[in-house]
């Protein structure tokens, strides 16, 4: 210290004043947070000497930003002293603690909080989350040897643990047991993990049919027993809670069971159907269904909330945001297990297809293709019912048309295209019409459809045919032409 005065004292005796890369290079070397609890000290108590000296503004130029700079260092200094510091204590107690574990007779004290913290000896050694506990590893950081620190704390932990997740065990079963669950601290997210608490704890996985997923635990630390109640308890809630969403779906499902007598074949056909696909179907797909129903049988399942439309038999109260997005997720599960699930936004009545994405996913929440987009199979029905009021009249795109898909005029023309119209003839200085098809065109289109290209006989010499050298004519050729 002596000497760092005298240092001090010459530039302030010949210049009157500090220079000032000699005090930036001091400061520099004092700016510096590694180190241990000693070092730390010493520099901080140096810091400290250039704070006082910061503050004499005739010894330096610019005082104020030196006392700045200082303060900074100062301040990182006594931030990283400190965390040594508290490592420090939290490593002493934690050796107490493994030496506490190492004596077999000692009567350890623990507890768990109300925030799942697992305490032995009010040391804090892990976290319970979900159903998992969840190791603190500073708790093993004053030990020669972590992995059997590690199995220490987690046999003196076991217990507590054991106790307390057979507890969640218990109070999830209950929870579930309800028919018509609907606590909000257990959910199904929009990529099939079931969350409690907001804490993932199972995911939903492909089962026998798509209506009905398996359930897969994800980590945990339960006993055997408790998993196996535990997974019988979740399939039956998500069970329960399908039925309580889809309840449209499965009042047909009812209605088909216990109603043979009252509907005749085709429309049991029918609703079967609809049950396999998620509540909608083009309705050229089941053409030979439709056409023979029987008006009691309609009517029968307009009540059940069947609309047999243009374009589509469907199920409009299946058409809600969380209904279609259940939908979508349950397609997913079966269809593609293991693959990222998508949501689509709520509300949209139509939107751009990606490309990638299955057309079959998009029909389960309830949209058609036209083109490069999707629209809602109940938008689709109601365009359709706007354009049969011109009969065969040509028409311009109105905005009342745009409005219900809420799409461009762009847009519009593949959606009238999978509609059956076609674009009439232009006119000059007019906006493009467009018209239902005569007879006769479609006759042509429907030839043209069919009509296979022939391609022209060839002359010459008939090519050879490749055999595959593997096969048995490969042998018999060559005994053949031996």
């Amino acid at each position: 210290h002596a000497r760092f005065l005298a240092r001090l004292y010459r530039p302030l005796a010949d210049d009157g004043g500090l220079p000032a890369d000699w005090v930036s290079d001091h400061l520099k070397r004092l700016d510096k947070t590694d180190g241990d609890i000693d070092t730390l000290a010493t520099r901080l108590a140096h810091i400290r000497t250039w704070t006082f000296i910061s503050h004499r503004a005739d010894w330096l130029e610019d005082a104020v930003g030196w006392q700045m700079r200082a303060r900074e260092i100062e301040d990182r200094l006594s931030d990283a002293l400190h965390q040594q510091l508290t490592q420090r204590f939290v490593d002493q107690r934690a050796a107490a603690l493994v030496r506490s574990l190492g004596d077999t007779e000692a009567d350890l004290l623990g507890g768990i909080k109300s925030d799942g913290e697992v305490q032995i000896e009010g040391f804090r050694v892990g976290q319970i989350e979900g159903l998992q506990f969840v190791l603190d590893m500073d708790a093993t950081s004053a030990s020669d040897n972590r992995l059997d620190t590690e199995r220490t704390l987690r046999a003196a932990a076991r217990p507590l643990v054991s106790a307390e997740l057979a507890r969640r065990a218990r109070l999830l079963s209950n929870i579930t047991s309800s028919l018509a669950n609907t606590d909000p601290t257990i959910t199904i997210q929009g990529d099939g993990q079931i969350n409690w608490l907001d804490i993932g704890i199972a995911q939903l996985s492909k089962g026998e049919t798509a209506l009905r997923p398996g359930v897969k635990l994800l980590a945990n630390d339960l006993e055997d027993l408790d998993r196996r109640s535990l997974i019988t308890a979740l399939d039956s809630f998500v069970k329960n809670r399908i039925e309580y969403l889809l309840q449209p779906l499965v009042a047909l499902t009812h209605k088909t069971a216990a109603g043979k007598d009252e509907l005749g074949g085709a429309a049991r056909g029918l609703v079967f159907q609809l049950q396999e696909n998620f509540g909608n179907l083009p309705r050229s797909q089941v053409n030979d269904l439709t056409r023979d129903l029987p008006r009691p049988d309609r009517q029968a399942l307009r009540r059940a909330g069947v609309r047999i439309g243009a374009w589509s038999v469907f199920v409009p109260a299946l058409l809600k945001a969380k209904r279609s997005a259940l939908c979508g997720l349950l397609w997913t599960v079966f269809h593609r297990p293991g693959q990222q699930t998508q949501t689509l936004p709520a509300g949209r009545v139509s939107l751009p297809s990606e490309v990638g994405t299955p057309l079959a996913w998009y029909a389960a929440n309830g949209y058609r293709p036209f083109g490069e987009m999707v629209v809602r199979i109940d938008i689709v029905e109601r365009v359709a019912d706007l354009l049969r009021g011109f009969d065969n009249k040509p028409f311009e795109v109105s905005p009342d048309m745009l409005s219900l898909p809420g799409c461009s005029k762009d847009a519009m023309e593949p959606i009238l295209t999978g509609l059956g119209y076609i674009k009439a003839e232009a006119i000059a200085d007019q906006a493009q019409q467009f018209r239902r098809p005569s007879l006769n065109e479609r006759k042509r289109q429907l030839q043209k459809q069919s009509r296979q290209p022939h391609s022209k006989r060839k002359t010459g010499k008939r090519p050879e045919p490749v055999i595959n050298p593997d096969s048995p004519f490969a042998g018999l050729k060559e005994m053949m032409n031996g």
